[in-house]
């Protein structure tokens, strides 16, 4: 159990403070009870499971850049929740590999794409031609978004029509720039219109939110925002170190706007976004590696509380004409 509850604006009110901290307790322990049935004294990062080796796959955008990514097979079939993971600008898929494992311990499917530019997602098929962080325009962010992302997804519906995971219970994973690239591809997913044949998308229903930040690389929140499904439906967990003023600022920024058009439930159980204010200055992930934070085990119980304990049965999902 954590002795820190997730932290909150000095300005919420006692009542609703309370209701997360009963949110976060309650959550923790299902997690707690679900994770170490068979061994509840077992230390967290030495659970007796064998896990499916990892696995470096590679596949095209549609404008001809050959993606990178690492995925992590999940152990439940399709009941495994599959998570997206996205770095920070010039970072690169590696920064997310602690948090993935722990992930697919939990039984999950994840997969971690080296953005294009970044890593070894690099080459434009058909030219010479590399791509650089260091060196290409603004608009190569905006296409992060727009076809790197739904590349990555279109793997995950191939392994969900494979009945190795439930795409229904998408969870999408940022850090800083990243979590820009989260939030808008979000909106993109939710834009997609249900047909007589089937859904297209509005897939995510989580999202984590790792040091977000309001703008940059081209990028905006409230474009995200303004879209009425990522205000009212998408679950979100807010986290930053809370030492740097910038990263507060915008965290309780972001968390403002996303506030404003949501329900406040009676039941803890109910409640769909949480800012937590880690006392460090850290940021992005590097909050990651630091194991007093416990933010890997935090992570799993919103996932455990929003996606998991939700009603998301898996349903077949056809392949495009």
């Amino acid at each position: 159990m954590f002795n820190a509850p997730w932290s909150m604006s000095p300005r919420r009110s006692t009542v609703v403070a309370a209701r997360l901290l009963a949110a976060l307790l309650l959550a923790l322990s299902i997690f707690s009870q679900a994770a170490w049935a068979q061994d509840p004294a077992a230390p967290v990062r030495q659970r007796p499971l064998e896990l499916p080796p990892e696995e470096v796959v590679s596949f095209d955008t549609k404008d001809g850049v050959r993606l990178v990514a690492t995925y992590y097979p999940g152990t439940k079939g399709k009941d495994s929740v599959p998570i997206i993971m996205l770095h920070g600008s010039m970072g690169n898929r590696a920064d997310f590999h602690g948090l993935a494992r722990h992930m697919q311990e939990q039984g999950h499917a994840v997969i971690v794409p080296d953005l294009r530019g970044h890593g070894e997602s690099t080459i434009v098929q058909g030219t010479t031609k590399k791509l650089s962080a260091d060196t290409m325009p603004v608009r190569q962010y905006a296409y992060m978004v727009q076809l790197d992302v739904e590349r990555v997804k279109s793997f995950l519906l191939d392994q969900h029509r494979d009945q190795k995971l439930n795409i229904d219970k998408l969870v999408v994973v940022g850090a800083e720039v990243g979590a820009l690239i989260a939030m808008n591809w979000t909106a993109i997913d939710w834009s997609w219109p249900v047909l007589a044949t089937g859904k297209q998308g509005q897939d995510v229903k989580a999202v984590v939110l790792i040091s977000p930040v309001q703008s940059d690389k081209g990028l905006r929140m409230t474009t995200a925002t303004a879209h009425p499904a990522v205000r009212k439906m998408v679950s979100v967990y807010i986290v930053m170190g809370s030492g740097d003023p910038k990263f507060l600022k915008e965290s309780r920024q972001l968390y403002k706007a996303l506030e404003r058009d949501r329900e406040k439930p009676d039941d803890p159980e109910q409640m769909t976004l949480f800012i937590d204010e880690r006392e460090t200055q850290l940021q992005g992930t590097s909050l990651l590696g630091e194991p007093s934070l416990e933010l890997q085990e935090r992570i799993a119980a919103f996932i455990q509380m929003r996606v998991i304990n939700q009603n998301i049965p898996w349903k077949e999902r056809r392949r495009p004409l």
